[in-house]
């Protein structure tokens, strides 16, 4: 998460912190590069396509 959005110290209202969540974690699954999994996205580990990507 360090280099991630970064988070609020405190969130105005659940529904703030809501939005926020889904906001965040579509990032982090679809967008991040995640160096513990060979800069590829979690998303694409978890649904298989890791090998269609290094052919790329």
């Amino acid at each position: 998460l360090n280099y991630g959005p970064d988070f609020p110290d405190n969130f105005g209202s659940i529904e703030d912190a809501r939005v926020f969540c889904k906001n965040f974690f579509t990032w982090y699954n679809r967008g991040h590069r995640h160096s513990g999994i060979g800069l590829l996205k979690p998303e694409d580990v978890h649904y298989g396509r890791t090998d269609q990507i290094m052919k790329e």
